[in-house]
């Protein structure tokens, strides 16, 4: 078992990774458009996974990363 430690260590160095928020949208072609008029770019191309739903990473004008995911559910209406 590792000690309280070992584990407080691998939490410090974690901290300094980036981890994109993420934010669920109802059309993420939609979302993407818009990211791309406020100034915006997108960091990923949209992927998908079958019957999960679809993603991309987009930054704002500052470089700040956020993921845009969109269920399968709403892909299908």
């Amino acid at each position: 078992m590792a000690s309280a430690a070992r584990i407080g260590d691998v939490f410090a160095a974690m901290a300094h990774e980036a981890v994109p928020g993420a934010r669920i949208v109802p059309d993420l072609e939609a979302a993407i458009r818009t990211v791309r008029r406020l100034g915006g770019s997108v960091a990923s191309e949209t992927r998908t996974a079958p019957g999960i739903g679809s993603w991309a990473f987009v930054s704002d004008r500052d470089g700040s990363e956020l993921l845009l995911w969109q269920n399968a559910a709403s892909m299908a209406r």
